[in-house]
């Protein structure tokens, strides 16, 4: 069987060094394959390549429009942490070539207009989902009772959040309390 591959899409560093970790200590025993795309200042991208990963890892810049529609042509899965107005861009891509997408950003007015192509082009856009505990536990409650709805089976569910801390008080990897 092939390696699902996952597509990691980040603007900001605070949450990248936790998230590549837990993904790719994780990647050997699911058979995923990681890259990221980054738009980040190349200081921070060569901290992250510099890092000792449990997988190696691709890069690329969002920047670099191309080089992001290919590499989501050829994933499995998409994670966007990325601002409002590039994750909108992604969404477009994610739907023309059908691949899932899910972010931790809010759901947008402009975003919830994408949910009629998303939807003829089945392909799954799940946005809210990681930062916000409570709305977080409730959105996922609702979603596993429609699949369960549905026959179908949830294998695995893992949710990580909290509240986020000061930089000065802040005392593990994830950046929540």
């Amino acid at each position: 069987m092939a390696a699902k591959k996952i597509l990691l899409l980040l603007d900001s560093d605070r949450y990248a060094f936790p998230l590549i970790r837990f993904l790719t200590t994780n990647a050997k025993l699911f058979g995923w394959k990681i890259k990221v795309g980054s738009m980040f200042d190349p200081r921070i991208t060569d901290r992250i390549k510099k890092e000792t990963y449990a997988i190696p890892i691709e890069f690329l810049d969002l920047k670099k429009i191309q080089e992001c529609e290919q590499a989501i042509k050829k994933t499995d899965l998409v994670i966007g942490l990325v601002q409002d107005a590039t994750l909108l861009q992604i969404a477009d891509s994610c739907i023309s070539y059908r691949k899932t997408l899910i972010s931790p950003a809010r759901l947008t007015r402009q975003m919830a207009l994408k949910k009629s192509q998303a939807k003829e082009s089945n392909v799954l856009i799940l946005m809210d989902c990681g930062f916000s505990p409570g709305l977080d536990h409730i959105i996922a409650k609702k979603a596993i009772d429609n699949i369960h709805s549905k026959g179908g089976k949830i294998l695995s569910f893992r949710t990580y959040s909290g509240t986020l801390l000061g930089e000065s008080s802040d005392p593990n990897a994830w950046d929540f309390k």
